[in-house]
């Protein structure tokens, strides 16, 4: 309760201008939609401070699901949807915000990370058949799934999946990188690129990363060499 009242007078100190009518309005609005994640994501092993959601959320959890602060679901239209299997982990960093309609499913590891927009209807599962899958039964044995072996997933801070992106078993998505619209991303994305397409492929550099690049062109020997790795890393494949 320290944790979470400190975390609102912090939330409000941003808005110290604003009349006294405001601050309280955004004091209850805080607080209610606090109080209900707390309630949505009890399933969860830990939740940090500052989570909001609006919205019924779904959360099937048989591993370890961990979630960092200020975390925003938004469910008004469809529920975001949080499975982690047996023995699995599925980790959210600090102020992410997923979308409605978005399914994250972990039957090894999924790990996202801070900063992270994840955009509706997006899917980010590390099996192909995402969701919890009951072996128990005498219709699916675990033999049967041997093909569908979890392969984990990492997508790094700061990047932003816009509407409908896949992202398949196995894939790393490198920090601050855009996926565009409706994409399926099958591969690794380098850090600080625009990616898009069926399979996504690298268009371009983000504008962040293209001033970072601009800005050690006249550096030393060092800074060339490692401008012209970073370079190649995000250069289309058909121009290497």
């Amino acid at each position: 309760m320290k944790r979470q009242m400190a975390h609102l007078l912090e939330k409000l100190a941003r808005h110290r201008e604003a009349p006294l009518r405001a601050l309280l309005s955004k004091a209850l609005h805080y607080t209610t939609e606090s109080a209900r994640a707390r309630f949505a994501l009890r399933a969860c092993d830990a939740v940090g401070v500052g989570a909001r959601l609006s919205g019924q959320p779904i959360v099937k959890n048989r591993g370890e699901i961990r979630i960092g602060k200020d975390l925003s679901l938004i469910c008004w239209w469809s529920p975001v949807e949080l499975s982690a299997g047996p023995g699995a982990t599925l980790t959210l960093g600090d102020s992410v915000i997923l979308n409605y309609g978005t399914l994250i499913s972990a039957s090894k590891r999924v790990t996202i990370g801070s900063r992270v927009m994840i955009g509706n209807q997006c899917i980010v599962a590390d099996t192909e058949m995402p969701g919890i899958v009951d072996t128990s039964g005498p219709v699916r044995k675990v033999e049967e799934l041997a093909w569908d072996e979890p392969r984990p997933i990492e997508i790094g801070d700061g990047a932003w999946l816009a509407v409908r992106v896949t992202v398949l078993p196995g894939v790393k998505i490198g920090a601050d990188s855009v996926i565009t619209a409706g994409s399926i991303v099958a591969e690794d994305i380098p850090p600080g690129v625009i990616a898009g397409g069926i399979p996504a492929r690298v268009l371009r550099p983000t504008k962040m990363a293209a001033e970072k690049l601009s800005a050690i062109r006249g550096g030393t020997d060092s800074q060339r060499r490692t401008q012209d790795a970073a370079t190649e890393s995000i250069r289309p494949e058909g121009q290497r």
